[in-house]
């Protein structure tokens, strides 16, 4: 019987995509409380999260790995959005 080992770079990205649900909730929230329509909030939220997308593109040039898997995770959590 062969077993699994589950490493921790492995687990990040999908902690950060995890994790992204709450931000984004918290980001749409704030703009909400601050007048803004749910329309505009949920727009405002998503483009701030797409703007993070181009950014995880680094990820192929990182040096080593953790560096890479921020750039990745970031990729993971920016997704959804």
């Amino acid at each position: 019987m062969v077993k699994e080992h589950s490493t921790p770079e492995g687990q990040v990205p999908l902690i950060a995509a995890e994790d992204e649900g709450l931000i984004r909730r918290l980001a749409a929230g704030f703009f909400l409380r601050r007048g803004w329509s749910v329309t505009r909030a949920r727009l405002a939220t998503m483009a701030l999260f797409a703007a993070g997308l181009p950014i995880s593109a680094l990820g192929v040039l990182a040096k080593d790995l953790w560096t890479a898997v921020a750039f990745i995770s970031i990729a993971t959590a920016c997704h959804p959005a």
